[in-house]
């Protein structure tokens, strides 16, 4: 699922450039917002995988870490495989305190802000 929207990098970026032997920050800038591209969409996070589509798990090793963002979605992309769902909003949960956050917003607030 992907939803349009502005993104905000989590980091401040910098620009630097060796003097010597020393390294100086020539511009920094704390969490900059990135510009809002058409036809670019922010990863919701949800990931449906048809059965089809599981079987490219199978070309990934097992003796490494990976992701299926890294590898299997780009291989998928490339086949003409992949559909996307549009959404208009939603919740991260990337972490246990926001998962406890959307457990104390309750059910009304919850719904109030999925219908607004």
């Amino acid at each position: 699922m992907v939803m349009a929207r502005k993104a905000t990098t989590p980091f401040g970026i910098g620009v630097a450039k060796k003097n010597g032997k020393v390294v100086q920050l020539r511009y920094f800038q704390e969490k900059p917002e990135l510009p809002f591209i058409k036809d670019h969409y922010a990863n919701t996070g949800m990931v449906l995988f048809l059965p089809d589509a599981m079987k490219e798990f199978k070309s990934v090793p097992l003796d490494r870490p990976t992701h299926p963002e890294n590898e299997i979605i780009p291989r998928l992309v490339t086949q003409n495989k992949v559909a996307v769902f549009m959404v208009d909003r939603w919740l991260s949960i990337n972490y246990a305190a926001d998962y406890k956050n959307l457990l104390n917003m309750g059910s009304k607030k919850l719904q109030r802000f999925l219908n607004s």
